[in-house]
């Protein structure tokens, strides 16, 4: 989704606003107006999408089908779902200044029941996730990985958690990696399957940023995990660092072929041969 610019600014309360022939009347605490604003929002974006699927026809069954059933859907196309969502933040930018109301606008889009509410979470994340960071505090990364962790860990299959992992999650530890590289070293021992693929894949796209022995370290953690999207995750890992450096991967792999799967083998070889 294109960049909209945004320019931070401190919120401030007009108190004379708050006043009454009675005197002063008690302001509404931030966090009863980001749930009213957030919920507004929701309903604004979900007339807007239920208003496209209605006059392009949509093919919720087909994407319902596709995802196994799991989750229901408009039926948008990624490029129309995408265009309503910039013409949608365009139109509310001062409301998106404000990154704990982004942070909870995310989270919120995570309980509807229509995936491409999901998918808006995403993106938002991946737009702004310079603006949340700031100036990299702790309270800033730690704000934004709480809400990272708990998307991938809720209504988790591969189509959100792999827009997480390496364009959000990633961006932050690599970033913040005092406080990042340890959280990724507790993922993927994590119980929950899909921490542990979102840190094997949080280097995804790094290149020559990539910390090769980390990532190999990450592959061997979970070398002889045979769940399917843990072996995927670290055939792709492995493959997209063989862009740069496709003799330490080859090597790494026939070190380790015996713990390895085939699948991992075969998809961290593909660009190799």
């Amino acid at each position: 989704m294109p960049k909209v610019k945004r320019v931070r600014k401190v919120a401030t309360i007009d108190h004379e606003t708050l006043r009454t022939e009675h005197g002063s009347a008690e302001a509404s605490s931030p966090a009863e107006e980001h749930a009213s604003k957030v919920k507004q929002l929701i309903d604004d974006f979900r007339q807007v999408c239920a208003s496209a699927a209605l006059i392009g026809g949509g093919d919720a069954q087909g994407m319902e089908t596709y995802m196994r059933n799991q989750f229901k859907f408009f039926g948008l196309k990624s490029p129309l779902r995408r265009q309503l969502q910039l013409s949608f933040v365009r139109s509310h930018t001062d409301e998106l200044q404000d990154n704990a109301l982004l942070l909870a606008l995310c989270s919120a889009l995570w309980n509807e029941s229509e995936r491409e509410l999901q998918y808006f979470s995403v993106d938002l994340l991946r737009q702004y996730r310079q603006d949340l960071l700031g100036g990299g505090t702790p309270a800033e990364f730690w704000a934004v990985m709480r809400c990272v962790e708990s998307l991938i860990s809720t209504k988790s299959w591969w189509d959100t958690v792999d827009g997480l992992a390496y364009p959000v999650a990633g961006y932050m530890v690599d970033h913040c990696p005092a406080l990042g590289v340890p959280l990724m070293q507790q993922w993927i021992v994590h119980d929950n399957m899909w921490l542990r693929r979102a840190a094997i894949l949080h280097q995804v796209c790094q290149k020559k940023k990539t910390d090769e022995a980390r990532l190999f370290s990450f592959c061997l953690a979970r070398a002889e995990e045979r769940e399917f999207f843990i072996c995927k995750a670290i055939g792709w890992a492995l493959r997209d660092y063989s862009k740069c450096n496709p003799l330490a991967v080859k090597n790494f792999v026939e070190k380790n072929r015996t713990s390895l799967s085939s699948l991992s083998i075969k998809e961290a070889l593909r660009k190799i041969g």
